[in-house]
C-alpha cells in the first residue's frame, strides 16, 4: 500500500511544478550550471595551486612560512589531506626559524584540518601541544574555536550520558570563550552570534538585518560571503521562512562551487530541504555531487551528515524514475493508437485494391514477428525451466544443508552440551559457505544471460588500466555493475545484497566512473545496454 501512494504523489509531483517562486527556480537553475562547469573552474584553482607549489621552492625561507600557510587555506575545504601537509611544512620551517608565533598559527592550522577529516584522536594530541598563555587573542580565539569543533564531534559520537555531558560544557565553555575573544564589531562575532540563535533561540530577525548589511557594504570575500547565505538560511528556518532559506541555501552553495570548494553544508542541505518539497530528482543531483566531493575532499566529518539522508533521497529518486517510466510507458501506448487511428483514417481514403494490398503486407510482417516472438519465447521458456530447476535444486540443497546442521546440532547436544551447541550456533561458517554458493549459482545464472559480460564491460574502460581480470565467475565489483545491469542502482540495495556498506559500493561506482573510455555521466548508462537494450 505505501508504495502505491508513493507512486501516486510522485506521479502528481511529475505533472504538477514545484511552487517555488521566481527567483528559488532561478537561483536553481544559476546552481545547475555552477555544477555542470565546476570541474572548468576546479582546473583553474588546481593551476593556481601548482603555481604556488612553485612559489614555495623559489622563495627564500623566510618567506616560505607564507607561502604554505596560503597552500594550507586553499586546500583545507579543497583536499584535506593536501592542507595536513602543508600545514606541517608551515610548522617545520617556522620551528626552523624559530618563529614562536608562527609555530602556533601552523599548529592551530594542523588542528583543524584533523577536525574537518574527522581524525579526533590526532586533533586532541595536537591540542595538547598548545600553550594558551603564549597565544595573542587572536590565536586564542582560533584555539577555543577548534576545541568547540573538536569535542562536538567528540560529543555526537558520545554513547555515555555523563561522558556526552563533559563534552557538551566544553563545548559551551569553549563559545563563550570565543565570545569574550572576538571582537565585537567584526564579522566573526556576528556569526557566532547567528550560530548562537540557530542553536539557542533569540532575535532571529535581527541578526538577519546584521548580516544582510554587511552582505551590502560588499567587502566580504567569496568564503565570508558563501558562509553568510548559509547562516541566513537557518536563520530563516528559525523564523519559519522556507522559501528565503531556499535562497540563500542556493545562493551559498553557487559561492562554494564558484571557489570551489568540495567541503561544503549548503548544497546537501539544500537537497534535503529539494526533497521536503518534492523536487525529488534535482535533490538526488545535489546530494550525489555532494558525496562526491566530500570523498574527493577526504571531509570525512561531513560523511556522516550526508549518509543520514543519502538513502531516502535515493530510494525516492529511484520510485520517481521508475513512475517516469510508466509514464512514458502509457504516453508511448497512447502515442501508437493515435498513429493507429491516423493509419486507418488513410487507409479508407485508397481504393480497395492498395487496401487489401496494405493488408496482405501487414499480415506477412505480423507472421514474420509472431515466428519471431514465438522463437524468443521458446527461448525464454528455455532459460525459465532452466533457472527454476536450478532455484529448485537450491532449496533442496538449502533443505537438506539444514537438516544435515539440525543433526549435527542434535549430536553436539547430547554429547557436548548446551556450550558446544552455543559455539556450533554462532559460527558464521555455514552462512558464508551458503553464500558462497549463492554468489557461485548468481554468477553461473547471470553470464548465461550475457556470456560476454566481462569482456564487454572492459571494453567501456580506458584500455591503460588493464581492464578487470577474473578467472571464473564474476568478484564483487563486477556483481556490483552486474546488478546495475539487471537494473538495481540504488547503492545501499546493491549493498545490502552484497553485503557491503554503502561506501564501498560508492567507492567502486566511483573508482569505475574515473576509469570510463569516454563521459563518466554515462558510464553506467552504457553498463546498461550491455547485452542488449537498457532495462
Amino acid at each position: 500500500m505505501k508504495y502505491y501512494i508513493l507512486f501516486v504523489l510522485l506521479f502528481c509531483i511529475g505533472c504538477v511544478s514545484v511552487p517555488f517562486d521566481s527567483s528559488v527556480s532561478m537561483l536553481l537553475e544559476e546552481l545547475d550550471d555552477s555544477i555542470s562547469n565546476r570541474h572548468i573552474i576546479e582546473s583553474r584553482k588546481l593551476l593556481a595551486l601548482e603555481n604556488l607549489k612553485k612559489k614555495a621552492k623559489e622563495n627564500f625561507p623566510g618567506n616560505r612560512i607564507a607561502v604554505y600557510g596560503k597552500l594550507y587555506k586553499e586546500y583545507l575545504n579543497f583536499d584535506v589531506d593536501s592542507a595536513i601537509f602543508y600545514a606541517m611544512k608551515e610548522e617545520n620551517q617556522a620551528v626552523s626559524d624559530g618563529l614562536s608565533g608562527a609555530v602556533i598559527d601552523a599548529r592551530l592550522n594542523i588542528q583543524s584540518a584533523y577536525n574537518l577529516a574527522g581524525q579526533y584522536v590526532e586533533s586532541l594530541r595536537m591540542q595538547n601541544r598548545l600553550d594558551t598563555f603564549r597565544m595573542s587573542n587572536e590565536q586564542k580565539r582560533r584555539y577555543y574555536y577548534n576545541r568547540r569543533v573538536l569535542y562536538g564531534g567528540l560529543q555526537e559520537g558520545a554513547v555515555i550520558d555523563s561522558i556526552r555531558i563533559a563534552y557538551s560544557n566544553v563545548v559551551n565553555h569553549s563559545i563563550g570563550r570565543m565570545f569574550e575573544l572576538t571582537n565585537k564589531e567584526s564579522v566573526d562575532y556576528l556569526f557566532l552570534w547567528a550560530n548562537y540563535i540557530c542553536d539557542n533561540g533569540g532575535d532571529a530577525k535581527s541578526c538577519i538585518n546584521k548580516i544582510k548589511s554587511r552582505l551590502d557594504e560588499g567587502d566580504l570575500s567569496l568564503h565570508y560571503t558563501a558562509i553568510s547565505y548559509y547562516l541566513l538560511s537557518h536563520l530563516y528556518l528559525h523564523i519559519d521562512d522556507r522559501q528565503n532559506a531556499l535562497k540563500c541555501l542556493a545562493r551559498s552553495a553557487i559561492f562554494d562551487m564558484s571557489i570551489p570548494v568540495r567541503e561544503h553544508r549548503s548544497l546537501y542541505e539544500l537537497a534535503a530541504m529539494l526533497y521536503e518539497e518534492g523536487d525529488v530528482e534535482r535533490a538526488y543531483r545535489y546530494i550525489d555531487t555532494s558525496l562526491d566531493d566530500i570523498f574527493r575532499a577526504k571531509a570525512k566529518m561531513q560523511l556522516k551528515s550526508v549518509e543520514e539522508v543519502m538513502p531516502s533521497i535515493s530510494s525516492a529518486f529511484s520510485a520517481k524514475k521508475e513512475m517516469d517510466r510508466m509514464r512514458q510507458n502509457y504516453f508511448s501506448i497512447a502515442l501508437v493508437f493515435v498513429l493507429l487511428l491516423l493509419v486507418a483514417a488513410v487507409y479508407f481514403i485508397y481504393s480497395e485494391k492498395r487496401k487489401v494490398d496494405k493488408a496482405r503486407k501487414s499480415l506477412e510482417k505480423l507472421v514474420a514477428e509472431l515466428h519471431d516472438t514465438n522463437a524468443k519465447l521458446k527461448e525464454a521458456n528455455q532459460l525459465k525451466e532452466l533457472y527454476i530447476g536450478q532455484y529448485v535444486d537450491l532449496c533442496s540443497s538449502y533443505i537438506g544443508q539444514l537438516e544435515k546442521f539440525r543433526s549435527h546440532l542434535i549430536n553436539v547436544a547430547r554429547t557436548k552440551g548446551l556450550e558446544k551447541t552455543l559455539s556450533a550456533l554462532k559460527s558464521p561458517a555455514v552462512v558464508n559457505e551458503e553464500l558462497s554458493d549463492f554468489y557461485r549459482i548468481f554468477d553461473e545464472s547471470f553470464l548465461s544471460i550475457y556470456p560476454n559480460f566481462v569482456d564487454d564491460f572492459n571494453s567501456l574502460l580506458m584500455p591503460e588500466f588493464g581492464g578487470v581480470k577474473v578467472t571464473s565467475g564474476l568478484n564483487t565489483e563486477l556483481r556490483v555493475f552486474a546488478l546495475i545491469r539487471l537494473g538495481i542502482d540504488d547503492s545501499a540495495k546493491i549493498a545490502e545484497f552484497l553485503r557491503r556498506s554503502v561506501s564501498t559500493i560508492y567507492n567502486y561506482r566511483v573508482k569505475y566512473r574515473n576509469m570510463a573510455n569516454g563521459s563518466r555521466s554515462e558510464f553506467e548508462i552504457k553498463v546498461k545496454t550491455i547485452g542488449g537494450r537498457a532495462n
